[in-house]
Parts: C-alpha cells; sequence; structure tokens
C-alpha cells in the first residue's frame, strides 16, 4: 500500500512541474493569443518590437520575454479577456497592479507561477497628452531559475 502511495505523489509531482497555459498571463491580439511561458512560437501577425526564447534541457523552446507597440499591431488588444482600451489606471485597478506615475504613466501586473515570476508592464506614450491611453507591453515568464 506504500508504495502505491510513494508512486501515486511521484507521479502526482512530475506532473505538476509542466507550466498550464491558463495560470499564465494571456494577450490576444485581433484575435491571436500569445501566452508568454507556454507557446513555442509567435503568429506572423503579430509584428513585435522584441522576442526573446527559453530552451529547456529537453529541447523545448517556449516565448520568455515579448515586447511590442498597440499602433504596430493593433487598435483591439486585451490581457486575459480584459480589453486594454480601458486605459492603463482601468487595467492596473482590474489586475490590482502597482501604478506608476512618474515622466508618464505605467503599470506593473505580476503573479508567481510555478515558483517563476510572470509579470506584464503597460506603458503609455510621454508625448501623447492622453497618457493613461496604452502605448507598449512587455509580458516576462522568468526561466531565470533554472
Amino acid at each position: 500500500m506504500r508504495k502505491l502511495l510513494l508512486i501515486g505523489l511521484l507521479l502526482l509531482s512530475g506532473c505538476s512541474s509542466k507550466v498550464k497555459k491558463e495560470d499564465l498571463y494571456r494577450v490576444n491580439v485581433n484575435g491571436i493569443d500569445v501566452t508568454v511561458g507556454y507557446d513555442s512560437s509567435l503568429d506572423e501577425g503579430i509584428k513585435v518590437e522584441e522576442v526573446n526564447y527559453y530552451t529547456d534541457e529537453k529541447e523545448n523552446t517556449y516565448l520568455s520575454d515579448l515586447e511590442f507597440y498597440l499602433s504596430d499591431v493593433s487598435d483591439y488588444v486585451s490581457l486575459d479577456g480584459y480589453d486594454l482600451r480601458n486605459g492603463i489606471k482601468n487595467t492596473c485597478e482590474h489586475f490590482k497592479g502597482e501604478l506608476i506615475e512618474k515622466n508618464g504613466t505605467a503599470c506593473l501586473i505580476s503573479k508567481v507561477v510555478k515558483n517563476r515570476e510572470n509579470y506584464v508592464v503597460i506603458y503609455g506614450d510621454l508625448l501623447d497628452d492622453n497618457t493613461d491611453r496604452v502605448d507598449r507591453i512587455e509580458i516576462h515568464y522568468n526561466y531565470a531559475n533554472d
């Protein structure tokens, strides 16, 4: 009986080490979902400023960092289904993020997934009269623990 219990615990711990897509921040650009930390590639329909990948010991590749400007991709972008056209302040409040208002407006939204930080930084445009309008988005999943 103890052996079965031990085997069951080992199987459960092995299965739970993989990150679940629904646990990570998901961005949707014109109907295309992207999940940094889970997806292995980026749809060609999304123009990005910067993208980085992480390759694990089994040669699996995952998106680790993604940065893009809303003006380059579309006027519809959502984070976990929340429309970012609602502005930085409302988005920050919705996700209980940290609002930063120094030389412009930004919001840091973060959570820990599988002992790694998954965070999103949403920036306004310094030169825009409406500094609450979302201009740029960065999404990160920190693989530094590996």
